[in-house]
């Protein structure tokens, strides 16, 4: 693991593979961390770099965002302090969101975009307001009640019981706090969001932009 001192936060990351080709940027979901990509970091990180840090109130990275954009921020000031001018950016559900907003700000920055199980749609009362119940309850409660509850939305029943562990563990080290802050900001993200690719499809996608095809879509 390493750390890297920003304006706002102190980030954990993690930074491998051989310098050449572009950047790939993983960005984790919530209540995980870094340690979600695991896999993804072994195996891309033989061929090319791989940055996957922990969000700010999650993992090892301390603190909490005051708004929704802190998280783009944050990455935007990773990828400067690691001098990385562009990367192919992956989000998986909040990170998928925090992709999209990244590429809406910064698209000169995105080489390409891929997202799973995640949507571009805004927020709508009922959904906002779940969010703030939500981080009041992790506020109230900690993580442990809503990461036993939870568990099995988050993987397939079916899914490996190390696999499961291993999410259960991610979810019930998360800091409270950092969740709570993330869940109040996404109540605030604007309905419709910004101007991303208008058609969310209901799992999971890719999307290189500045190209003149249609995006690549792979459901599964």
């Amino acid at each position: 693991m390493r750390t890297i001192a920003l304006e706002r936060t102190v980030l954990a990351y993690e930074d491998v593979g051989p310098d050449r080709g572009v950047p790939l940027l993983l960005v984790h979901g919530h209540p995980f961390d870094r340690s979600m990509w695991e896999p993804q970091l072994r195996r891309f990180g033989a061929e090319r770099r791989v940055i996957v840090p922990d969000l700010r109130g999650y993992g090892a990275s301390g603190g909490a965002v005051p708004e929704w954009p802190a998280f783009v921020d944050d990455l935007a000031a990773l990828l400067d302090g690691l001098r990385v001018p562009r990367a192919v950016v992956a989000g998986l559900s909040m990170g998928g969101q925090i992709a999209l907003e990244f590429w809406a700000r910064h698209p000169g920055r995105v080489a390409g975009l891929l997202l799973a199980d995640t949507t571009a749609a805004g927020e709508t009362a009922e959904s906002r307001e779940a969010r703030i119940a939500q981080a009041q309850r992790l506020l109230r409660e900690g993580m442990d009640p809503y990461a036993v509850e939870v568990l099995y939305l988050m993987v397939a029943p079916d899914s490996p019981p190390a696999v499961a562990e291993h999410v259960l563990a991610m979810m019930r080290s998360t800091d409270p706090a950092g969740a709570a802050a993330a869940q109040r900001a996404r109540a605030i993200v604007p309905t419709g969001g910004p101007t991303w690719p208008p058609s969310p499809c209901r799992r999971s996608w890719s999307w290189a932009p500045r190209t003149p095809s249609p995006p690549r879509r792979t459901r599964g």
